[in-house]
């Protein structure tokens, strides 16, 4: 009896200390965004973290932290700069309150269609965006997308005078507050996570934002009318904390930018979705308006008319960037 006793203490025994072994051998990466359920942004980030977690046989297990779980944007890429947070998926407007040159990304007007938004996001902006990054303890996964932004208000917005006297909400990128400025708006500032209140009270009327959220997060309930002034794009990105980054083997980098499904097929599902949003939107009687050309070059015009100003204002890198910026622009509008 007590020679059992002796070898059913020494299993447990071993069993505890194996299972102790294995605790300490995962280390958790916590990636946050602020992401609602069901969007192609969180089935995205649920693949990666199965397939990092499978890839290193369990010593990797990604928190995922979607819908502003960990706070806003600009509270999420605080925490992922001083590595409490590994991974951030943020919006353009986000990342620029880190690295500001990223907001020229979004300056109005500055593509003409989404191709070559992927032309010059797939072939032109890495190496020139990276020491950016760097420099803010951030390492770039992955381009994310959004979208174009769109108008939304209380009515249809055919013309940039119409929105003299409302109170129109604006992000915190120098770009959105360039293009408000070049319209002669002064916006307000909310942050997403607020905007449903924001419109519930009254505090804001209309601003601008992508297709998928305005429809996912039911913006057009209290601002049924959206015009499609397709004056901004914000694709967005996946970043890392760059300590955390170098910690890692180099097998297990590569495992991680492995374990990121294809960007492609990101942009896919956020296109289909968008799509198929809209017109949900439309059968349950919200008002989705296309621009004539003429009313179309009066937004662009009076818009886009102030890049050299938002150059200016977020100096740093910004001339140097803008340079390679417009000409990647001109190489893919050929």
């Amino acid at each position: 009896m007590k020679l059992k006793t002796t070898l059913m203490n020494g299993i447990a025994g071993a069993v505890l200390a194996v299972t102790a072994v294995a605790a300490q051998a995962e280390t958790e990466l916590r990636w946050a965004s602020s992401a609602p359920a069901g969007t192609p942004w969180v089935k995205h980030s649920e693949t990666f973290a199965e397939a990092f977690k499978e890839a290193t046989a369990g010593e990797y297990n990604v928190a995922l932290f979607n819908g502003s779980q960990l706070g806003t944007e600009v509270d999420v890429l605080k925490q992922v700069t001083r590595g409490r947070i590994a991974i951030g998926a943020v919006s353009t407007p986000g990342m620029a309150t880190q690295v500001p040159e990223v907001s020229l990304l979004s300056a109005p007007y500055l593509f003409n269609s989404i191709e070559e938004v992927d032309c010059v996001y797939d072939n032109h902006l890495t190496d020139a965006l990276n020491p950016l990054f760097e420099a803010r303890n951030l390492k770039l996964l992955q381009w994310n997308e959004l979208g174009f932004a769109n108008m939304f208000g209380p009515e249809k917005l055919t013309s940039p005078d119409q929105l003299g006297d409302m109170k129109v909400r604006v992000n915190v990128s120098p770009a959105a507050k360039n293009f408000y400025d070049a319209l002669g708006i002064n916006g307000i500032y909310i942050p997403f996570s607020e905007m449903t209140s924001a419109l519930q009270t009254g505090l804001i009327e209309a601003g601008s934002i992508q297709n998928i959220l305005y429809v996912a997060m039911g913006f057009g309930k209290a601002a049924p009318h959206l015009t499609l002034t397709n004056h901004s794009h914000d694709s967005g990105m996946i970043v890392m904390n760059l300590d955390a980054w170098n910690a890692l083997s180099g097998d297990n980098q590569a495992k991680l930018m492995a374990a990121l499904p294809d960007q492609n097929g990101l942009r896919a599902g956020v296109r289909g979705m968008d799509a198929y949003l809209i017109g949900e939107f439309k059968k349950a009687g919200g008002q989705v308006y296309d621009l004539t050309d003429a009313e179309m070059a009066v937004w662009r015009d009076l818009g886009g008319s102030k890049h050299a100003e938002l150059v200016s204002e977020i100096g740093g890198g910004a001339e140097a960037f803008w340079a390679d910026l417009t000409k990647a622009v001109a190489e893919c509008r050929k």
